[in-house]
């Protein structure tokens, strides 16, 4: 792996991904996803515990309220916007991470 000297961009307020295929849900498009500070609620009917985050549906409910999304519409974003999304926002759903994403 190259060790890349760009830090790591700091999501813990809010963020944003510009998406490469757009979505096309309820006469309107999704051109990009946002999503502000983190809140609790984003997982208001997960189990408490480790792992809560465990499956890709249950991440997907997750980023759907995160940025206040139909979540049909996040089921339609293509492979590449997926992974990007998971690369960013995943870091804030790790029990063993602090409030930037970052590993404690």
């Amino acid at each position: 792996m190259v060790n890349d000297p760009t830090p790591a961009p700091d999501l813990s307020q809010g963020g944003f991904l510009k998406l490469k295929r757009p979505i096309e849900f309820g006469g309107e498009t999704i051109r990009e996803l946002r999503w502000k500070e983190f809140e609790a609620s984003w997982m208001d009917d997960f189990p408490v515990g480790v792992g809560v985050v465990s499956s890709m549906g249950d991440f997907l409910k997750v980023a759907a309220r995160a940025c206040n999304v139909h979540p049909k519409a996040i089921g339609k974003l293509g492979r590449d916007d997926l992974f990007a999304l998971v690369e960013l926002l995943g870091p804030f759903l790790d029990p063993g991470a602090d409030s930037t994403g970052d590993a404690r």
